[in-house]
């Protein structure tokens, strides 16, 4: 399983919570944030390998409004202590 997190940069007439509900409809993706800062969206997805990855972002920056998405894959998890 592949993690990796998309930082969208929104068109500037374009609401960000609307581009945000199409992004929930992109199929691996698990959650969707708007945020302050650089990028207007950040999405957190999950693909089965690399190939689908490249699938799902092709998806997100076919969406209305995309301007333009980084993506970080994710290497390791650094998970709290109870």
């Amino acid at each position: 399983m592949t993690l990796a997190f998309v930082f969208v940069d929104c068109a500037q007439h374009q609401h960000s919570a609307s581009i945000g509900r199409a992004l929930r409809e992109v199929q691996g993706v698990l959650e969707v944030y708007s945020t302050t800062g650089v990028y207007d969206l950040i999405v957190k997805v999950s693909a089965d390998d690399e190939t689908k990855l490249q699938a799902i972002i092709a998806s997100i920056k076919s969406v209305s409004g995309v301007m333009s998405a980084i993506t970080n894959i994710v290497y390791s998890a650094h998970e709290a202590s109870a």
